[in-house]
């Protein structure tokens, strides 16, 4: 009977102690086996959001089941391990992280509950297509539910849906890896039913009267930093050549880098074909395209940024 007593003391003592650290062994997303802490963050405007601390990380046969998983997706390429210190939302609004993003420790841990706090109190606004760049966060919406959310990682210099030709997404699959992948790839793990992308980020201008200064870039006041900025054209392709969206500047070669190799885009040709300096000249000549030679050359003169 003391026996019996001192079993039921010890238990209940257990659970107080849990109860004053505001710990508990609910879990989400498959993960109820795992004690967590109830915990708040803040926002980058500094609204307080939920989110959960778990004391521990993945049991070895749970990081075996994850890393199995994978093994379907061959398009994912794996950066970091399975974890349950951090979710996809978490690594995009609050850790903000990257392609060399190293993964929290027990003591840093935050599984955000709620992203839509973030946008709600304006810490990151929505932004068009043509907005995007290195770092803006994609989200993906799940009959009006925000599903998941990773980072745009772009690689080839053209931060653009239109021209980028190595748009990738880094985002954090649940309690599985931090993984590359392209934008439709989350839809074939993650979501499914209605979805819609929509693209948030915590930098933004408010321009008027840009003015194009070269083949990259464009200048104007912005309203919201007061202050003179400068920001790299947004083209969009016209009947016979290539505009900025925001400017007055025109191309019939769109540029396309892709680590230290320019190429380019030709307004005409339908094909969409990347080619290098020489052979888009060649390509030129033989198509009888004389008249754009001297804008080529042009270009190629101011090739350096």
């Amino acid at each position: 009977m003391k026996k019996v007593k001192k079993f039921f003391v010890f238990v209940f003592t257990i659970m107080l102690v849990f109860s004053m650290l505001n710990i508990t062994i609910k879990g989400i997303e498959g993960n109820t086996d795992y004690f967590y802490e109830e915990i708040y963050v803040e926002t980058d405007n500094g609204t307080l959001t939920e989110a959960y601390k778990y004391c521990q990380d993945l049991s070895a046969s749970d990081y075996d089941a994850e890393m199995a998983l994978f093994e379907n997706y061959s398009s994912f390429v794996i950066l970091q391990e399975p974890s349950l210190y951090y979710n996809c939302h978490a690594f995009a609004f609050y850790y903000k992280g990257t392609a060399d993003f190293l993964p929290p420790i027990q003591r840093d841990a935050c599984w955000l509950l709620y992203p839509e706090d973030y946008i709600n109190d304006g810490s990151y606004v929505e932004v068009g297509y043509s907005n995007i760049r290195e770092g803006t966060i994609v989200t993906y919406w799940n009959n009006n539910n925000l599903s998941h959310s990773g980072v745009i990682e772009c690689t080839d210099g053209i931060i653009n849906l239109i021209y980028s030709q190595n748009l990738n997404v880094i985002s954090k699959m649940g309690r599985g890896p931090l993984v590359r992948h392209t934008l439709y790839d989350a839809y074939t793990y993650y979501v499914s039913g209605e979805t819609t992308m929509k693209f948030y980020s915590n930098y933004f201008h408010i321009i008027s009267n840009n003015t194009s200064i070269g083949r990259y870039d464009h200048r104007g006041y912005c309203n919201h930093c007061n202050q003179y900025v400068t920001e790299s054209h947004v083209l969009i392709e016209g009947f016979s050549n290539y505009r900025c969206k925001y400017c007055n500047y025109t191309t019939s070669f769109a540029p396309i880098i892709q680590g230290n190799q320019i190429y380019y885009l030709f307004a005409n040709d339908q094909t969409n074909t990347l080619r290098t300096y020489e052979e888009l000249q060649i390509y030129l000549i033989k198509n009888n395209y004389f008249s754009y030679l001297n804008e080529l050359n042009n270009i190629k003169k101011n090739e350096v940024k």
